[in-house]
């Protein structure tokens, strides 16, 4: 080797070492549960079902309505609930196209969200949608206490989906930040053509605080986030931040790939361990000088415009380069923290079990 070539080597060997170092920092900013900074202590992370979709079962098209069906689904939805109030601004071009009317009842503890009342040409829709959102607060057993109460209430309602949501507790807004753009950078979601981030520049209403940022790629999401009781108009102050969550929607062929079919089916296994195991990789490029190194910019941009993000990179260059996953490889600082998400799934698994 040339000592040009060796000094060459050296010098990004030196890169790297820094690099990781400093991925390692950044993921050093997930709290830890001993409060004087045990490295062996566990990472504060809390796994939660943030949301499930329910749909009126699939023999009650609008094509097909039994009125006496509904009357009683109604009647067990107010049993349960109460009354609903409607949501006099609803589009529905930009909230569940097909249905003319959404209805909204908060709870203590749960946000109830209806579609209901199928434009007359959407015949194969689904007479109700029900969106059953949670607060951050509500544990595991209650969650399950409350989709029991539905199942006898409801019966067989299908699962149209599932957010499934995992919570990296950091020490402060400094931290959260940080770790929310490390793991941007990093996620690799296999055979996914698309990736973006949004909500950066926002501003804050009467200053110049930037508010919470968001990256989506398919069913994936990451995005900064502080307490539900400091929430404004779906976003938060950056001074609020004090968590990453990680957020994977599973739709109904995936739940029907888990054997989740009805709303008794998931009471009975939400599989959260199943649907979420080896979700999220970070990867980055190695042994190749066509490709841009892990501590190098990341130049390829999203739809809005934004950069720094792995995912865009590889889809990029996939075009280009033969065989392009052999100079893929996992980056080595984030193994520990793959295996702890893992932990925490199973956890949850097994908490729901034992409700």
């Amino acid at each position: 080797m040339r000592k040009a070539d060796c000094i060459l080597k050296h010098l990004n060997d030196s890169i790297e070492t820094i690099i990781l170092y400093r991925i390692s920092e950044d993921i050093n900013g997930i709290r830890r549960e001993d409060p004087y900074f045990d490295d062996n202590s566990k990472l504060v992370i809390k796994a939660l079902i943030h949301k499930v979709v329910l749909s009126s079962p699939a023999g009650e098209f609008s094509k097909y309505i039994n009125e006496t069906r509904i009357r009683m689904w109604v009647d067990a939805i107010i049993k349960m609930w109460g009354h609903f109030h409607p949501d006099e601004h609803f589009r529905p071009s930009e909230r569940r196209p097909g249905y003319t009317e959404k209805w909204i009842k908060q709870l203590k503890d749960f946000l109830i969200i209806i579609f209901t009342n199928p434009n007359p040409t959407a015949l194969y829709l689904p007479r109700f949608i029900i969106e059953i959102h949670t607060r951050e607060s509500v544990t595991v057993k209650k969650m399950k206490d409350f989709l029991r109460q539905i199942g006898v209430s409801l019966g067989d309602w299908r699962v149209s989906s599932v957010d499934y949501t995992i919570d990296l507790y950091c020490y402060g807004p400094r931290e959260a930040k940080n770790l929310f753009w490390i793991l941007r950078r990093y996620l690799y979601i296999p055979y996914q053509r698309k990736a973006r981030t949004y909500g950066e520049n926002m501003a804050a209403w009467g200053d110049k605080t930037r508010m919470s940022t968001a990256y989506r790629a398919s069913g994936v999401k990451i995005y900064e986030r502080g307490p539900d009781n400091k929430k404004t108009k779906g976003h938060w102050s950056s001074d609020d931040l004090d968590r990453v969550r990680l957020e994977y929607t599973a739709r109904r062929p995936i739940l029907l790939k888990n054997d989740i079919s009805t709303v008794r089916d998931l009471i009975e296994h939400p599989r959260f361990y199943d649907i979420n195991n080896d979700r999220y990789k970070f990867r980055c490029f190695v042994q190749s000088d066509k490709l841009p190194h892990h501590w190098e910019d990341y130049t390829i941009e999203d739809e809005n415009g934004n950069v720094g993000c792995f995912q865009l990179e590889l889809n990029h260059y996939r075009k280009e380069i033969k065989n392009i996953a052999q100079y893929v490889a996992d980056v080595e600082p984030f193994d520990a923290l793959k295996k702890e998400l893992m932990n925490v799934s199973a956890e949850f698994d097994d908490e729901w079990t034992n409700s």
